[in-house]
């Protein structure tokens, strides 16, 4: 007899609905009841956010409780969940309005030497070592991190692992880590053009999946190329110019990652950075390629503003018309 698989209780889209819908009151809760009592004996979180995709920087104000003789003293911030306990150094001191502050910087990811963090939620809570032993200080944040404005943005991808980091707050107003697997995503390393050709060069996070090839779409038509592993988790496939030739007088292609015994394609891109606007900081220079007799084209290369590749053909004259 076959086992049956229990069905959830949501499916994930009405799930990530019903969450959205319920934040408003989430927020109104916290702000009104959960935060000014936990305050009273939490340090308040002036500054969360994670840079660089993992690095978790911190900064609060201790609650009054906390008495003279922490300065200078070893404090440590440990982050911990199931059991597993990691501990960083911070520092206390106290700032121009004589308030007993700290400061924290948290390297994540064992990849990186930093701490060891999984996917989950994850406490985070201040020791300090006073004159009578040791205090545990939870944080509390007031007001979820927002983005800023400037032409780069909070990243919370990290770019060497994929690994996800935010900091995020329990429904009573605590501050926590949240951490999640790797999304699947084909990060662009290097694009290479020539006068006869072009390559693109990439890696595929989030996927155990090791043999790729590569669609190159455009507006009803669809190309294939397998792409060649070139070690270091590399994967280069060679953009198929002769067939790119647009029909019309310009054609946009973008390229997706498919794995070769099927799965769900992936678009090529370069994401897992801090700039805001990738179109204009990651500019390409175009190129005039001849992809056969009496046909040119001009290839331009370039980035929305999501990070997604593109590749704009564009039917040049011939030669001996440019002459005239």
């Amino acid at each position: 007899m076959k086992h049956l698989r229990k069905p959830s209780a949501l499916p994930r889209a009405a799930r990530h609905r019903l969450i959205a819908a319920l934040a408003p009151a989430r927020a109104r809760l916290i702000a009104k009841v959960c935060y000014p009592v936990r305050s009273r004996w939490s340090a308040t979180v002036r500054y969360a956010a994670v840079l660089d995709g993992h690095t978790l920087s911190l900064h609060a104000v201790l609650p009054p409780g906390v008495r003279e003789g922490v300065e200078g003293r070893a404090a440590q911030l440990t982050v911990s969940r199931r059991g597993k306990r990691h501990r960083v150094p911070v520092r206390v001191y106290r700032d121009r309005d004589s308030r007993l502050v700290m400061d924290a910087t948290v390297l994540l990811g064992s990849d990186l030497d930093g701490v060891p963090v999984r996917p989950g939620r994850w406490r985070l809570t201040l020791v300090l070592r006073g004159p009578r032993g040791r205090k545990h200080i939870p944080l509390a944040l007031a007001v979820p991190p927002t983005p800023y404005g400037g032409p780069t943005r909070p990243m919370t991808t990290c770019p060497r692992t994929g690994m996800r980091h935010r900091a995020g707050r329990t429904v009573t107003g605590r501050l926590r880590l949240v951490c999640a697997t790797p999304a699947a995503q084909a990060e662009v390393a290097r694009t290479e053009l020539r006068y006869t050709g072009a390559d693109v060069e990439f890696r595929v996070l989030g996927t155990r999946r090791s043999r790729w090839e590569v669609e190159f779409a455009s507006g009803g038509r669809s190309l294939t190329r397998r792409a060649a592993h070139l070690g270091d988790g590399l994967l280069r496939v060679s953009l198929p110019v002769e067939d790119m030739f647009p029909r019309r007088p310009k054609e946009n292609w973008t390229l997706y990652a498919r794995p070769i015994k099927g799965g769900p394609r992936v678009a090529l891109g370069r994401r897992l950075h801090d700039v805001r606007n990738p179109l204009r900081v990651f500019a390409i220079r175009h190129i005039v390629m001849a992809v056969g007799e009496g046909r040119i084209m001009r290839v331009q290369p370039r980035y929305t503003t999501a990070g997604t590749l593109r590749f704009t053909c564009e039917q040049m004259p011939e030669m001996h018309e440019v002459r005239r």
